[in-house]
């Protein structure tokens, strides 16, 4: 698992990306979080 500081970079790049990266986001980092969170 990437420490908090590598998945908010992660996220911030992506974010940069336009579409294709919010579905990235979308389809592996909220799954990524629910599962810490079950």
């Amino acid at each position: 698992m990437p420490s908090q500081m590598a998945l908010k970079l992660i996220e911030e790049m992506l974010h940069k990306m336009g579409e294709p990266g919010k579905r990235l986001l979308n389809e592996y980092l909220l799954k990524a979080e629910q599962r810490e969170d079950s």
